[in-house]
């Protein structure tokens, strides 16, 4: 077998072709066929590895046919033979025979090759289960008739999660040992509402929390946390800042990929807003808060935006009159404010501002600190400028941005020729889009002596919210009713800092059925809810 192009046509029976794969001689043959996929006859929509083999399908007038190329020789279709016996590489070619129409729409290689047609999931695999496919001893047979829409599934752990034909439900394909079959149950049985206009593409970000990601039709942003060993199957939808033509912007797709650094999965979004009166779109990745910091300053909570973090390094300083740091190619100047962090040793510099003076290439002074009492400097430390006005944000000209400095929410500020002016300096900065985030609890149940508190007269007395690493926040009866969370003390905690354990507040709620708790944070600052315990009175029958 060979294979070539048509480039010219010259007679009935004579066309000029360009020679892609060797005939193995020039005599005149008159077996021949059309190639499975031309501009008439459609080309493949899905594609997959399988077994050292390439597959496609989803061609439109085969829609039932698969295809996988010889093994190990993933651009070779050839039904190869030896003196008439079919060889076990030799490439697969194959049609779903069913009673109705059943297109495929996707495939997934795991311990089967799995495919999502409309009418049905189509586990593929050998005679025995653990033999490779071969072109005689491939069996197809219809695992169940939940059927696949034409979106792209995703594999988490040994189950594939698809969507169904109206792209509105997610289901597991999952195989069942008791049954010997695979079962496909509904995820999004609990939260129809969440899907509701269909998901348009899905993304898996393993690490840290297993999330699957999808984007809706209406560009919409949804996510499911999905950890199906532990039963925690979670959906949960996340407002995007910004805005396109007056509505909320919209995301268009999604994708996950490790971090550079590889300690989680980062997740990359295209958004389309309205930016300076024009539609646009950003390519945007989600950060992830730093696990080992306890300052708001090293939190990233906006959209669209940049940061400002520029720390040059301390090598040594001097327990002198004034205390000089050795910064090597440090760029300050006279007079320039910065600000020194993380010094072992010399502990007395940290969380301080200071003036920059008598500055050379590699060493200044920091003006008027006396160092002479101080510990002795041991290692490490990080020198940042503080600055008045922040550059670089071409991208959000004319548009009002939330801003954090120095971990401390800033006042609302507009972007002017690409920059931004603080009030007061800092050396930490982030600007865009801010967001908000907010969880409106299910109505609770509680012991009582006359049954369920379902649908009786009940008030919610106080909260205690369990909080991580937080800070801000306000919690209430109702998006209409919120009180800020007092995270130390009736008052704030002070500078950057943040705050782990619980936090008691009365509830300004009276008697009602409902009995709920909606708490929110609308600063772009670090917050996570643990848990919300309630104490709620019941009123008398």
């Amino acid at each position: 077998w060979g294979w070539a192009t048509v480039v010219a046509y010259q007679a009935p029976t004579e066309v000029k072709i360009d020679v892609r794969g060797d005939f193995g001689g020039t005599t005149a043959v008159t077996a021949w066929r059309l190639g499975a996929w031309s501009e008439t006859s459609g080309y493949p929509t899905c594609v997959t590895f399988h077994e050292q083999r390439l597959c496609w399908a989803g061609e439109r007038d085969r829609p039932q046919t698969f295809r996988a190329s010889k093994s190990n020789d993933f651009e070779n279709m050839a039904p190869t033979t030896i003196e008439g016996t079919v060889e076990d590489d030799a490439a697969l070619n194959y049609a779903i025979g069913a009673n109705e129409v059943n297109a495929i729409r996707w495939m997934s290689s795991g311990r089967s090759l799995v495919l999502g047609t409309t009418g049905g999931t189509w586990p593929v695999r050998a005679n025995s289960l653990d033999d490779p496919l071969t072109p005689t001893n491939v069996q197809i047979k219809r695992a169940n008739t939940f059927g696949g829409a034409d979106v792209a599934p995703i594999e988490v752990g040994d189950v594939v999660v698809y969507l169904s034909p109206t792209a509105r439900k997610v289901r597991e394909l999952a195989f069942l040992v008791e049954r010997d079959n695979f079962a496909a149950p509904d995820l999004t049985i609990l939260a129809e509402h969440v899907t509701a206009s269909g998901v348009r593409q899905m993304a898996h970000a393993p690490e840290p929390y297993g999330l699957l990601w999808a984007v809706r039709e209406d560009g919409g942003l949804i996510a499911l946390t999905y950890e199906r060993e532990h039963e925690v199957v979670s959906w949960h939808r996340h407002q995007l800042g910004g805005s396109l033509n007056g509505g909320p912007p919209r995301a268009e797709s999604v994708a996950a990929i490790p971090s550079a650094d590889g300690t989680y999965s980062q997740v990359w979004l295209v958004v389309r807003r309205t930016v300076g009166g024009s539609e646009k779109r950003c390519i945007e990745h989600i950060d992830r808060f730093p696990a080992d910091t306890a300052d708001a300053a090293d939190g990233y909570f906006l959209d669209c935006g940049l940061s400002l973090d520029d720390p040059r390094t301390v090598t040594g300083a001097t327990k002198a009159d004034p205390v000089v740091l050795s910064v090597p190619a440090h760029g300050f100047s006279d007079g320039d404010l910065v600000d020194v962090a993380d010094v072992t040793g010399m502990s007395e510099l940290n969380g301080n501002r200071y003036t920059v003076a008598s500055s050379t290439a590699e060493t200044f002074a920091l003006f008027g600190v006396d160092g002479t009492e101080f510990g002795a400097y041991a290692s490490g430390g990080q020198v940042r400028k503080a600055v008045s006005a922040v550059a670089g944000l071409e991208h959000l000209d004319g548009e009002t941005v939330s801003v954090v400095a120095d971990g401390l929410v800033h006042a609302d500020a507009t972007v002017s020729s690409g920059s931004l002016s603080l009030e007061a300096p800092a050396s930490r900065v982030h600007a865009g889009y801010g967001y908000p985030t907010e969880i409106e609890t299910l109505r609770f149940e509680g012991r009582s002596p006359n049954g369920t508190v379902q649908a009786r007269t009940k008030r919610i007395d106080h909260v205690t919210l369990r909080l991580h690493r937080s800070r801000g926040g306000r919690a209430g009866p109702d998006p209409g009713t919120l009180d800020d969370i007092e995270l130390a003390s009736g008052a704030s905690i002070t500078g950057a800092a943040l705050f782990s354990g619980d936090r008691a507040m009365a509830f300004p709620a009276g008697f009602g059925i409902d009995g709920r708790v909606v708490v929110r944070q609308d600063e772009p600052l670090p917050f996570t809810l643990l848990g919300v315990i309630v104490n709620i009175d019941v009123a008398a029958r």
